[in-house]
C-alpha cells in the first residue's frame, strides 16, 4: 500500500482533485463560460506591455531547469503555450471573440471574488482563477525550489530534498503550472496544449532516463516514484 504520507506530490494533486470533484458543476459551468466565449464580455485586451511582463516572467522559468539532459523541444512547446496563453488573456483574444460570435443568448453573470488593480489593471478573480492561481503558484515555488537544492548540492546524482520524494518534482512543477492555467483559464488554447504538454513532459521525463541508467540511479529509480 502506497504510503500517501510521504509521497506529498500524490497527496497535493488528489487534494487538487477533490476540491474539483466536490465542486464539479461549478467547474464546468465555469470551463463553458470560457471556452465558448463568453468570457469575451469581461476580457482585458491590448495591455502589451503586461501580456510582454507575464510572458517574460513565465519563461524565466526555464531558467531553473537543474538537470542536463532536459528537453528542450518539450520546453518549446511550453514557450509556445506561455506566449499564446497570454497574448489571448491580454492582448488580441482572437480565438475568443469567434467563439463568442457563436453564443447566442447573452451570457449569465460571471461572479468574481475580489478584484486587484495593478499599475493601473484591473484584475478579476472568480473562484476557479483563486484556485487555478494557487496550483500555479505551487508549481512555481516547486520548479525554483528544486533547482535550488541541485545547484546547492553539487553532486552528480542528487537523491534528497524534493528529489527523495520524487525522481523529477521539477517537472511536476511545470505540470502544475500547465495544470493550474488550464484550471483558471480554460478556454480552447489551454484545454487543448494541457494533455499535449502533460505528455511531452512525461515522455521527456522517460527519455532523461534513459540516458542515466548506471548503478546508482537504478538504485534510486527502486526507492523513489517517477514522476508523483
Amino acid at each position: 500500500m502506497v504510503n500517501i504520507i510521504k509521497r506529498p506530490f500524490l497527496l497535493l494533486t488528489i487534494l487538487f482533485c477533490l476540491f474539483i470533484l466536490i465542486n464539479i458543476q461549478n467547474f464546468l459551468q465555469n470551463v463553458w463560460f470560457y471556452a465558448s466565449g463568453s468570457v469575451a464580455a469581461i476580457i482585458i485586451k491590448n495591455e502589451w506591455w503586461f501580456t510582454a511582463l507575464n510572458i517574460i516572467l513565465f519563461l524565466s522559468l526555464l531558467l531553473f531547469i537543474g538537470r542536463k539532459n532536459i528537453s528542450w523541444k518539450t520546453h518549446g512547446l511550453f514557450s509556445a503555450f506561455i506566449i499564446s496563453l497570454f497574448v489571448e488573456m491580454y492582448g488580441a483574444p482572437l480565438l475568443i471573440y469567434l467563439l463568442s460570435s457563436n453564443v447566442n443568448s447573452t451570457p449569465a453573470p460571471h461572479q468574481m471574488l475580489f478584484g486587484i488593480d495593478f499599475l493601473g489593471i484591473n484584475l478579476g478573480f472568480d473562484l476557479w482563477m483563486s484556485f487555478g492561481a494557487v496550483i500555479i503558484i505551487s508549481g512555481m515555488a516547486i520548479i525554483a525550489l528544486g533547482w535550488y537544492q541541485l545547484w546547492s548540492s553539487k553532486k552528480q546524482l542528487f537523491t534528497g530534498g524534493l528529489y527523495q520524494y520524487s525522481r523529477h518534482p521539477q517537472y511536476i512543477g511545470f505540470l502544475f503550472t500547465i495544470w493550474g492555467w488550464m484550471i483558471a483559464w480554460p478556454t480552447l488554447t489551454t484545454l487543448i496544449f494541457t494533455p499535449i504538454l502533460t505528455w511531452a513532459y512525461l515522455n521527456a521525463a522517460k527519455k532523461e532516463e534513459e540516458n542515466m541508467q548506471n548503478e546508482d540511479y537504478r538504485n534510486y529509480a527502486n526507492q523513489t516514484p517517477f514522476l508523483l
